[in-house]
């Protein structure tokens, strides 16, 4: 139902009710295959969703008719190793969550980790788990995190977007954008050009937006035009800038022309 590779390059599948009770399998680069069922605490074959936060943990989302919530797995960087892993953690109902039915995961740059679900939408960071307010609609069907750590969220009934930067939401409809239909399905981001591609139940949507994944480097910038002329050009535009950057423009004697 659902595949990611970690941060090490090993690749987790997921094998909704599998007839071998492992539904969680890790592939590493050289091929080790290790699967994961309920005797290392996944104690459900019904999972759907997966992702990989900061620290490299799998954070695996079930929805079926028992569904558990969300199970949290340290694999401490040696999948083909499960002695060294600490017992697996969840999370459900009783730690503040709407649903145990999980629909949807996405982690951010800061370390948090987003939980959609049908009764609406959750951010995990440093312990706390606390609800986010203000969607189109609370039956949280897809989540995706832009290079400038923006999270798009996919409802039944529209796209929203919070912004890192503001903490305000941003809608899109069929009626303000070229959703071809409200409702979504999946959300997946080109982080090289920000483009984002709306799966719905009318078919692919593309949203462009300047949301590009930071550059590692400055030595990768792009600046246009080149030579900016102010006479002629009324904009001058910095490309590819790293995350959390300040920009400082100096004449070529040395006075500060823009910050």
């Amino acid at each position: 139902t659902d595949m990611v590779l970690d941060n090490s390059g090993t690749l987790w599948i997921l094998n909704y009710r599998a007839v071998t009770n492992y539904p969680l399998i890790a592939v590493t680069p050289d091929s080790v295959w290790t699967y994961y069922g309920a005797g290392d605490g996944i104690s459900t074959s019904g999972l759907v969703v997966i992702a990989v936060d900061s620290k490299n943990r799998k954070w695996i989302g079930s929805s079926d008719p028992n569904a558990r919530g969300v199970f949290i797995l340290d694999d401490s960087n040696t999948p083909a190793d499960k002695g060294d892993d600490p017992p697996v953690q969840r999370l459900t109902t009783s730690d503040g969550l709407g649903s145990n039915k999980i629909t949807a995961l996405a982690g951010d740059k800061e370390g948090g980790m987003w939980i959609g679900t049908p009764s609406g939408l959750y951010y995990y960071f440093a312990g706390e788990l606390k609800r986010r307010y203000g969607l189109p609609s609370e039956n949280v069907t897809a989540l995706a995190v832009d290079g400038a750590d923006n999270v798009w969220v996919g409802t039944i009934e529209g796209l929203a977007m919070l912004s890192a930067e503001t903490f305000s939401w941003t809608y899109y409809s069929t009626d303000n954008s070229d959703l071809v239909s409200n409702d979504i399905q999946s959300i997946v981001i080109d982080p090289v050009s920000g483009k984002i591609y709306v799966g719905t139940e009318q078919g692919l949507s593309c949203i462009k937006t300047p949301f590009s994944e930071p550059k590692l480097n400055l030595n990768e910038l792009t600046i246009y035009p080149n030579p900016f002329v102010p006479e002629q050009d009324n904009k001058l535009t910095i490309d590819n800038l790293t995350y959390h950057v300040s920009v400082y423009i100096f004449s070529s004697s040395g006075f500060l022309v823009r910050a």
